[in-house]
């Protein structure tokens, strides 16, 4: 039987992952945006407001690619100790 590699931080999907993250975010708040223009209501309005909150995702999800990238540091950092 092989080991499993513990699965560290990958610098490359998280960047991939916000990326797509982003886009789905800025495409579902177009397509309400685009809705309520084509079909005016006061609930529609209500929904674009709640859609603003949505706008927070993609900069959380950045700032646990921060933490995660400064977790990667601390490893590269045991490693360099256990050569020495």
């Amino acid at each position: 039987m092989s080991k499993k590699k513990k699965s560290g931080f990958d610098p490359f999907k998280a960047v991939v992952s916000h990326g797509a993250l982003t886009a789905g975010t800025i495409g579902s708040i177009g397509t309400a945006g685009h809705i309520n223009q084509t079909m005016p209501s006061a609930t529609g309005h209500r929904v674009m407001a709640g859609m603003d909150t949505l706008k927070v995702v993609p900069t959380v999800h950045a700032a646990s690619i921060g933490i995660g990238s400064l977790g990667m540091l601390g490893d590269v950092e045991k490693k360099v100790r256990r050569r020495k």
